[in-house]
């Protein structure tokens, strides 16, 4: 396999089978836009779905499948979404898409609507999936871990817990998980990129025994800068992906405070093939080249099982894909990738798994 990446904007991965097969133009082979962000404030995250693309492309080089992937950065921007989602599908003719978090995947369906070509976004919202009829979700259930991480602060002793609830779907929805535990639990809304102060300084007056905030890295580091000005050492939950380890070093008196809702394993093996692509990874980060690779390998296979252009065949194909141990998939119901969730919290500054 022959692999050209071009640093910027657009990475461009054209797989050729080298004899393997009757020789395939780069023209001919099916395409799969991916749209991450690779520049913006989840970056960290984009880099490995490249990785996990990579990976995914050349296992399917191995099993003799041809085919075109087009990643291509939206920084994280709804305009940007937007913009390289019209490129992807009017210049670029893809015959599929991946798209990943709530703002953009929203904005990347919006673009899609009235046409027929299959998308898997990654994100917690469900929206795109009543809006675009091709759509499939991945990703984490937000209600459910947001629940499950209630339940278990409820086990734990936590009277008052607040809710910093961002203006996003995603927060929405694990704001409705949490009501499930605590009926009465209060909600402060905010905005990505507000500075947080005056919210926990709200929270701490409500007498907030802890503080559930699923959110984008940045704030999560900014809410924990501020408890540590504030002196206000709440539980604190949220999701996996943004709790890195080195932000223990922010409020290291909240580290065994803290509970983090994710994806139950990713396989050893794989892990170690992503370390060998990208040696700085964060191991918050290592799901996103799980799923990039899960769901990259599933189009790849459903789109060489298919005549080009064949949305209704390849949907059929994907929806019966089988399990994978990469990341522990179970299979797609109803459009929807289910997976297993669990808790964890920190000890001795690492991740430990709790039993529940």
């Amino acid at each position: 396999m022959q692999t050209n990446f071009q640093f910027g904007r657009i990475f461009r991965v054209v797989v050729a089978l080298l004899g393997l097969l009757p020789a395939v133009s780069a023209a001919d082979a099916p395409k799969i836009g991916v749209i991450t962000d690779l520049s913006g404030p989840m970056g960290f995250w984009g880099e490995e779905t490249r990785v996990g693309a990579e990976l995914a492309l050349e296992d399917g080089h191995r099993r003799g499948r041809a085919v075109s992937l087009i990643v291509s950065d939206h920084k994280l921007d709804t305009k940007t979404a937007v913009s390289e989602t019209q490129r992807l599908v009017k210049i670029e003719h893809v015959d599929a898409l991946y798209v990943e978090f709530t703002p953009t995947s929203i904005a990347a369906s919006s673009v899609l609507r009235g046409q027929s070509i299959p998308l898997v976004y990654s994100a917690a919202a469900t929206s795109p999936l009543a809006t675009y009829p091709d759509a499939f979700k991945t990703y984490l259930d937000y209600e459910a871990g947001c629940e499950m991480l209630l339940r278990f602060w409820k086990e734990k002793g936590v009277v008052t817990p607040v809710a910093l609830k961002a203006t996003a779907e995603f927060g929405e929805l694990c704001f409705r998980g949490a009501r499930k535990v605590y009926p009465e639990i209060a909600a402060i809304d905010y905005n990505f990129g507000d500075d947080l102060r005056t919210h926990l300084l709200q929270a701490k007056k409500l007498g907030a025994d802890g503080i559930l905030n699923a959110t984008f890295e940045p704030d999560a580091q900014t809410m924990l800068r501020r408890l540590h000005e504030l002196r206000y050492a709440p539980f604190v939950g949220t999701q996996e992906e943004v709790m890195k380890l080195e932000n223990l070093k922010i409020v290291p008196e909240l580290e065994e405070k803290i509970t983090v809702f994710g994806f139950d394993t990713v396989q050893k093996d794989f892990s170690n093939r992503v370390r060998e692509r990208s040696p700085a990874l964060q191991t918050g980060s290592l799901p996103a080249a799980a799923l990039a690779y899960i769901h990259i390998s599933q189009l790849i296979e459903a789109l060489s099982s298919c005549v080009p252009r064949d949305a209704q065949c390849v949907e059929s194909k994907l929806s019966l894909s089988p399990p994978s141990e990469v990341a522990n998939f179970l299979r797609w119901d109803h459009r929807i990738a289910q997976f297993r969730i669990a808790l964890k919290i920190f000890r001795a500054g690492e991740l430990q798994r709790v039993d529940n």
